[in-house]
Order: structure tokens, then C-alpha cells, then sequence
């Protein structure tokens, strides 16, 4: 039995930082071309509206520094996310997330990422 948890530690891939996370992020938004992007970029605008408004943010500067990382499976279903800072609004946005969907290529995984710097 400690064998076959040994192996399964092994195998499975370790949790990584949002600083790692980020990077993947944009490498995989870097590969998007054409008509790809423009679907892909509307999608993830058309879902960052939705979740500011459904999280009550009346001035976009409310969200000044808030970053989300997302990891996305092969449906474009959000798998993973990491919060740069931990706040009521942050949290709300990031639960949000959590439940949208992106066009992707089929990739196993997809890293984006959802930021605001003003």
C-alpha cells in the first residue's frame, strides 16, 4: 500500500506558484493567433465584466492590483485558479471564474490570466 502512494506522489504534479502560473499564462496567451485570439480575448472581456458586475464593483479602479491566474482543462472549463490578493473582492471574483469557459484548441491546459493595473 505505501508503494502505491509513494508512486502516486511521484507522478503527480506538485502544486506550482502564481508567480510560475503567471509565466505559463503568458506563454499560452502568447500562442493565440488570429481569429483564435479575437475569440478567445472577447470571451475572457465578455467574463471579467460578469464578474465585476456580479461582484459589485461600481469603478473599475476598485479593482487596482487584483489578479487572477486561471489553468484551463481541454474543454476551456477553469480547473485551477490563484489569487494575487486575498480580499472580499478578490475572492468573489476569483468564485466567479471559477465557473466560466473559454474557446481553447483542445490544449490538455491552458494558463490565462485575468489582471487590472491602473
Amino acid at each position: 500500500m505505501s508503494a502505491i502512494v509513494l508512486a502516486i506522489l511521484l507522478i503527480a504534479p506538485g502544486d506550482i506558484s502564481i508567480e510560475q502560473a503567471e509565466t505559463f499564462a503568458s506563454r499560452d496567451e502568447a500562442t493565440l493567433q488570429g481569429e483564435q485570439a479575437a475569440e478567445f480575448f472577447e470571451q475572457q472581456g465578455k467574463t471579467l465584466g460578469m464578474a465585476l458586475y456580479k461582484c459589485g464593483v461600481k469603478e473599475a479602479c476598485e479593482a487596482s492590483g487584483l489578479m487572477v491566474v486561471m489553468r484551463l482543462d481541454a474543454q476551456g472549463r477553469v480547473t485551477r485558479t490563484w489569487l494575487n490578493k486575498q480580499s472580499v473582492l478578490g475572492q468573489c471574483f476569483e468564485k466567479e471564474l471559477l465557473s466560466a469557459t473559454f474557446p481553447t484548441d483542445g490544449r490538455p491546459e491552458f494558463y490565462t490570466f485575468i489582471g487590472f493595473d491602473f
